[in-house]
């Protein structure tokens, strides 16, 4: 199965400034992310910032 990969237009824009071998670069990794972007990067660690937020 194949994800969608979708970009903010700031984001976008800011890519379509950057050196071609930095942006193909990160093309490439955004290609690897539709693929499944579950095996990629780390996990988020737990954060105790919700349950402060909820005791509010």
């Amino acid at each position: 199965m194949k994800y969608k990969i979708f970009l903010h237009p700031k984001a976008a824009e800011f890519l379509k400034n950057l050196n071609s071998s930095l942006r193909i670069k990160i093309k490439n990794r955004l290609r690897d992310l539709e693929e499944s972007p579950e095996e990629k990067g780390q996990r988020l660690r737990y954060s105790s910032f919700a349950e402060k937020k909820e005791k509010l």
